[in-house]
C-alpha cells in the first residue's frame, strides 16, 4: 500500500542535478501514482522554490489531478550550513530540538531525503539519524547521490560526531542512483534488502532542439550580443561545446578549457552556472575570471533556463537554454565523478554529439546509445614547466600530512605509496594527467596554452589521441534518437519505469516492517573504513577535491 502523503527533503531547490532528479521524480509520481494526494517539499531556501512547485501544480493540472496537495515549506534548519558545533553536547541538543520539530510538521508519512550524509549539514544529519533510530513508525528512504567519503574528506571530517553515518533498522532504506554505489553499500555491511537501485529518472528524450545552419548562426549572433561585451574570446564562427553544469570542482571545468584550446577548431566552451556553496566559491570565481580574460574562449554564466524556444524571438532577446543547446555543435563534458550520467542522457535527446571523459558510471547507460553519437578520452597529458614539480610535490606532501585522524593509517600508507605518480616523478618525460594537477597550477597551463604557440603545440602532440576522438565528435552531423534509443530509455530511466520501481519498493517495504525485529547495527566504525576503503584510490585524493580558497601555492 502507497502512503497517500510523502515529504521530501533536500537543502535546496536551485538549478542543478539533484534539484532536477526531484523534479521530475515527482513529476512521475504525479502522472503514475495516483494514490498519492500530497506531496510536501521541504527545503532550506526560498530561492528557486517555488517556481519548482509552480511547475509541479501545473503539471498536475494538465493531468486532471487538481486533488493532489504540492506544498512547499522553506525550514533555513535544513539549508547548507557548515558550521560545525563546538562540543558533542551541543551538537546533540540542536540535533534534538532539530528532531522533534521535524516529527512535529513531518511526522507519520514516508520522508524521502536526498544526500542526508553529504557534510553539508552535520545538524541535519544527526536529526535525521537520531530520529530514524528513535521512531520506528517513520520511514526513512535515504537516497544517495554522492558519498562524503569519495573526494569530500572534509566535509566527512565535520561529520565525526554523527554516528552511525549509514543506520540499519527495519524501517530505514537505501537509494542508489548506479549499480556501483549499491555494490560498495551491500560490501560494506547493509543488508541487501535494504539497498535498492534507484536510477533517476530521465524524461522522454525530445530532438526538436535541433536546429538548421541558419538557426544556428542567427543564435551564435544573439550570443555575441548579449555576452559578447564580458567574453570578448567568443566567437561565432567556431564550434560550440555545450557544458551544461555548475562551476563545481569536480566537473572538471578548466580541463574543459584546456580541450577547447587545443582543438583545432579553437571551439567556444559554454558553461552554464555558477557555484552556490561556500566551498566552491573560490574555484567558481576563478572560472568565471579565466572566461572574463578571455583565457578560455566562450561563454560563462549562461543559464539553466527552460523556456522553449520563441520564432518570435530578436536580436537582442537572451537565448535561452534550449537555443543554446540547439545551436551547439557538441556536447562537452570533463567530469571527474558523476553518480549518474543525466548530461550523458540528454545530450542524445537533443540529438548532439557528445564527448566525454570516460568513467565507469557510463558502463549503465552507454549500451542503449548507438555508439555513432559518442567519444570518450581517459586524460589530458601536459608538461610541467618551471617550478610545477616543487610546488606539486610540497601540495601532495602537505596533502598526506592532513589525512592523519581522516583515513586510516593503512589507506594513508596505500595514498602514500602513489605519492611518485601524483608528483610526475615516475612519468616526467611523458607529462602528467591534466586532472591531477592542484587547481592554481591548472589554470597556469591553461595561461601558458593561450600565449605559448610552441607549448601550445607540444601539448597538441601529447594527446593525439583524445584530440582526435574531439574533431570526431565536432564533426558528427546532428543524429536525433532512434526509435530503439527511444524505447531503450524508457525502459532503463522513463517515468513510468520510474515510478514503477519505486511502487515496488514502497510497497514491499511498507508490508514488511510491522513483521521485522530491530536490526543490531553493525559496527560504525568498520563500516565507515569500508566505505573509505572504497574509494581510497588515486583518482579521488586528486588535488581539485581538496579544499580551494584561492591562496598562492
Amino acid at each position: 500500500m502507497i502512503n497517500p502523503r510523502i515529504i521530501v527533503f533536500h537543502y535546496h531547490l536551485l538549478p542543478g542535478g539533484v534539484t532536477s532528479v526531484i523534479s521530475t521524480g515527482m513529476e512521475a509520481l504525479i502522472e503514475y501514482i495516483p494514490e498519492i494526494v500530497a506531496i510536501t517539499l521541504v527545503t532550506g531556501r526560498d530561492e528557486n522554490s517555488e517556481k519548482i512547485g509552480s511547475k509541479l501544480r501545473n503539471r498536475a493540472g494538465e493531468l486532471g489531478r487538481e486533488d493532489l496537495k504540492i506544498e512547499i515549506r522553506c525550514l533555513p534548519e535544513t539549508d547548507y550550513d557548515n558550521n560545525i558545533p563546538e562540543s558533542a553536547d551541543i551538537l546533540e541538543k540542536k540535533a534534538d530540538h532539530l528532531s522533534a520539530k521535524l516529527l512535529k510538521e513531518f511526522g507519520g508519512s514516508p520522508w524521502w531525503i536526498h544526500n542526508y550524509h553529504i557534510g553539508k549539514n552535520p545538524i541535519l544529519t544527526r536529526a535525521l539519524i537520531k530520529t530514524a533510530a528513535a521512531t520506528r513508525d517513520q520511514r526513512f528512504y535515504l537516497q544517495i547521490h554522492d558519498f562524503p567519503e569519495s573526494g569530500r574528506l572534509q566535509n566527512l571530517k565535520g561529520l565525526e560526531g554523527v554516528k552511525p553515518l549509514y543506520p540499519t533498522g527495519p524501517n530505514i532504506n537505501y537509494f542508489t542512483i548506479n549499480a556501483r554505489d549499491r555494490k560498495i553499500l551491500i560490501k560494506a555491511g547493509l543488508p541487501s534488502k535494504r539497498v535498492n537501485l534507484m536510477p533517476n529518472p530521465v524524461k522522454y528524450p525530445h530532438t526538436e532542439r535541433i536546429t538548421t545552419l541558419n538557426d544556428k548562426s542567427r543564435i551564435k549572433e544573439r550570443m555575441r550580443a548579449y555576452w559578447g561585451g564580458e567574453f570578448q574570446e567568443f566567437n561565432p564562427d567556431s564550434p560550440l561545446a555545450f557544458y551544461p553544469v555548475r562551476s563545481i570542482r569536480r566537473k572538471n571545468i578548466l580541463e574543459a578549457g584546456a580541450l577547447a584550446l587545443l582543438s583545432e577548431q579553437k571551439i567556444n566552451l559554454i558553461v552554464s552556472l555558477p557555484g552556490v556553496s561556500k566551498q566552491e566559491n573560490a574555484y567558481s570565481e576563478l572560472v568565471h575570471s579565466l572566461f572574463s580574460r578571455g583565457i578560455i574562449p566562450g561563454i560563462w554564466g549562461t543559464g539553466l533556463g527552460s523556456e522553449s524556444i520563441n520564432e518570435n524571438d530578436t536580436e537582442n532577446d537572451i537565448p535561452t537554454f534550449d537555443e543554446i543547446a540547439s545551436a551547439c555543435d557538441v556536447v562537452l563534458s570533463s567530469s571527474l565523478q558523476e553518480g549518474f550520467g543525466y548530461l550523458f542522457v540528454e545530450a542524445a535527446g537533443w540529438g548532439k554529439p557528445l564527448f566525454s571523459r570516460k568513467l565507469d558510471i557510463l558502463e549503465e547507460i552507454t549500451p542503449i546509445l548507438e555508439k555513432d553519437r559518442w567519444q570518450t578520452y581517459e586524460k589530458i597529458t601536459v608538461p610541467l614547466f618551471g617550478n610545477m614539480k616543487s610546488r606539486m610535490t610540497r601540495f601532495y606532501k602537505n596533502h598526506i600530512s592532513q589525512l592523519n585522524g581522516l583515513l586510516p593509517d593503512e589507506l594513508i600508507s596505500r595514498i602514500y605509496n602513489d605519492f611518485p605518480k601524483f608528483t610526475a616523478e615516475e612519468s616526467e618525460n611523458y607529462g602528467v594527467d591534466f586532472s591531477y594537477l592542484p587547481i592554481q597550477l591548472q589554470a597556469e597551463i591553461l595561461e601558458k596554452l593561450k600565449s605559448d604557440t610552441e607549448f601550445r603545440k607540444e601539448c597538441i602532440q601529447m594527446n593525439g589521441s583524445a584530440l582526435s576522438n574531439l574533431e570526431s565528435s565536432l564533426k558528427t552531423s546532428d543524429m536525433p534518437l532512434s526509435q530503439k534509443e527511444k524505447t531503450e530509455i524508457e525502459n532503463f530511466f522513463g517515468l513510468e519505469s520510474f515510478s514503477r520501481r519505486f511502487r515496488s519498493i514502497i510497497e514491499e517495504k511498507e508490508t514488511t516492517i510491522n513483521r521485522e525485529t530491530i536490526m543490531k547495527p553493525k559496527s560504525d566504525t568498520n563500516f565507515g573504513a569500508a566505505v573509505l576503503k572504497a574509494f581510497n584510490s588515486p583518482e579521488y585524493h586528486r588535488p581539485i577535491f581538496q579544499p580551494f580558497t584561492g591562496e598562492t601555492l
